[in-house]
């Protein structure tokens, strides 16, 4: 007769557990750690994210507090002034006068509620009929532009020749302080 160890006779005789029992234990240890994860996120509510003027996230960990007219005045304020291009925009239509120059007549128009803005640069490009550039101006306009406000701008030049597109935009501004 053999003798067995009590190990060997263990491995020989024990039932190997089943596939639904494994399982279970799998899935009961999964939903204790997404119970664990979900009580360690819920915490106070004395923390805030917000996206501050130039677009960065911040979170804040004091609680929230509705802040003042003249708190919300500054921050769009602020805002206005940190983007001038966002608020921005041109109005033109183009003509030839009579000694073959191209006359860009139109409007700046501000959309900001708060900042003036002043010295504002038009980029002019022509085009050739592909969509090639064929050249660039820039030209400053030397006045102030009030909030909602606009302002007439009288460009002359001379177009390359083959030009058959002239575009005009806003490249940048300086706030008014």
């Amino acid at each position: 007769m053999k003798q067995y160890f009590y190990q060997d006779w263990v491995s020989r005789n024990a039932k190997k557990p089943s596939k639904e029992i494994l399982y279970g234990g799998v899935f009961n240890g999964a939903m204790l750690l997404f119970c664990m994860l979900v009580a360690s996120c819920s915490g106070s509510n004395d923390s805030y994210t917000y996206s501050d003027a130039s677009g960065n996230i911040r979170t804040v960990s004091e609680p929230l507090r509705e802040r003042t007219p003249a708190e919300l005045e500054a921050e769009l304020l602020a805002a206005e002034i940190s983007l001038p291009l966002n608020y921005l925009s041109v109005n033109y239509s183009l003509r030839q006068n009579l000694i073959d120059e191209t006359v860009i007549e139109g409007t700046i128009n501000n959309s900001a509620r708060m900042a003036s803005y002043q010295d504002v640069v038009l980029v002019i490009s022509f085009e050739s009929e592909t969509g090639t550039e064929l050249s660039t101006s820039e030209h400053i306009v030397y006045k102030f532009v009030n909030p909602s406000g606009s302002i007439p701008f009288k460009i002359k030049t001379y177009s390359p020749k083959s030009t058959r597109k002239i575009g005009v935009t806003v490249k940048r501004a300086k706030p008014v302080q």
